[in-house]
């Protein structure tokens, strides 16, 4: 979804544009939402919390059904840690005082029904954060896991080849590696994503199979596959090269640049870093420099946690605009 050439959208503009997208597709996850786009609709939303009761949250949600599902499920899939309540009141500004989880989850799912979307009451886990995910797709910290034990074995297992995405999907979901190691958030979306799932499967495994060929990567990504899953595959490949070279080394950040965005003209992608266990209680921190022709100034500092994938530890990424 591109960003207003013109002017901001109101909470009003996206409430009305992701209604209209809910009404022509299956799953939430099918909503081609950019970061910019989804760091927008959250500063609407957290203006709307921050002068908001909680006990009168729920009401809001209701009012702007399809802005606040399409959120929450975003930030489910954007999420690299596997609680899910405190990466959401981060975004919403709401992380001292925290939110009301309850009013909020059955929001929800009041709103997904309102909106003609499943609310998974049958797949069992946890009662509101497991239909959010599964709206989300399979979330950041669960991709490497997904990509190690489902997406490169249907990559280079032949007997897969000729089977539908539907049969390979049900032939991995099957194996006791996949029980094992692939959290479930990602065996739930392959299972009840239907065929949404199973063309973000299918994308992922064409994804794979290029790069094991020609060690490239999509220039123009499908549309099944959002930028921050073909960000993580690269993430993947290259710990993986680099654990087959016995070394940690370090990633070099990635400055992206939209000319046509009169709001966000660039964006700095601050990558996860390795981190050595026995330094795990260090701080962490980028600095970054303006440097002209005759000055330099670094006073930015982002101050960034250690966090646990895994058995590895990284620093989080982070996004400075």
């Amino acid at each position: 979804m591109a960003p207003p050439t013109t002017t901001r959208m109101s909470l009003t503009d996206w409430e009305k544009t992701l209604g209209a997208y809910c009404k022509h597709v299956s799953h939430l996850s099918e909503i081609p939402l950019s970061p910019f786009d989804i760091d927008e609709i959250g500063r609407h939303l957290k203006a709307l919390v921050s002068r908001t009761q909680k006990n009168q949250l729920k009401a809001q949600i209701l009012r702007y059904p399809s802005t606040w599902v399409v959120y929450m499920a975003a930030i489910a899939a954007r999420n690299d840690d596997p609680g899910y309540w405190g990466e959401l009141a981060v975004s919403l500004g709401a992380e001292r005082e925290g939110l009301p989880t309850s009013f909020i989850g059955s929001a929800f799912l009041s709103a997904v029904k309102q909106l003609g979307f499943p609310d998974y009451a049958d797949v069992g886990g946890y009662h509101y954060v497991t239909p959010i995910r599964l709206h989300g797709g399979i979330p950041a910290y669960s991709l490497p896991d997904f990509f190690e034990y489902i997406v490169m074995p249907a990559a280079k297992d032949g007997r897969l080849a000729d089977k539908t995405p539907s049969e390979q999907i049900a032939a991995l979901l099957a194996r006791s590696t996949v029980e094992l190691f692939v959290d479930s958030p990602a065996r739930n979306y392959l299972q009840y994503g239907g065929a949404t799932a199973e063309a973000f499967f299918a994308a992922c495994v064409d994804m794979a199979r290029t790069f094991l060929q020609d060690h490239t990567l999509p220039s123009s990504p499908p549309p099944e596959l959002p930028a921050h899953v073909i960000d993580a595959f690269r993430n993947y490949v290259e710990e993986k090269q680099q654990a087959t070279a016995g070394q940690k080394r370090l990633r070099a950040p990635r400055l992206l640049l939209d000319p046509f965005s009169p709001i966000e003209l660039h964006r700095l992608e601050l990558p996860a870093q390795p981190v050595d266990r026995d330094r795990a209680t260090w701080r962490y921190e980028w600095k970054m420099c303006l440097v002209g022709a005759a000055t330099r100034n670094c006073t930015q500092v982002e101050t960034v946690r250690v966090r646990s994938i895994g058995y590895d530890l990284t620093t989080e990424p982070r996004t400075v605009s």
